[in-house]
């Protein structure tokens, strides 16, 4: 399943994917698949917020995100086991 295909499938039916969640279907791939695609929506809203703040502040913001992403998914790993 494509990472932004799990997101267009919670707007569209959310009581379906609720009730997935609930049954416990494909749940680890939708925890990974909703991660990662808040991490790419909130880096996007953070570029365009900083960019009209200053060129700076959004390459700060990016190195953040970065650093958050690069790091959070050994703990994810974690947790799920």
């Amino acid at each position: 399943m494509n990472y932004f295909s799990t997101v267009v499938t919670l707007l569209r039916d959310r009581q379906a994917f609720l009730e997935e969640i609930h049954e416990g279907v494909k749940l680890k791939s939708k925890i990974s698949a909703l991660m990662i695609s808040s991490f790419c929506f909130f880096a996007i809203y953070g570029a365009i917020i900083g960019m009209f703040h200053s060129p700076l502040q959004a390459l700060a913001s990016a190195r953040t995100i970065y650093e958050v992403a690069r790091k959070t998914p050994a703990k994810f790993n974690a947790l799920t086991r």
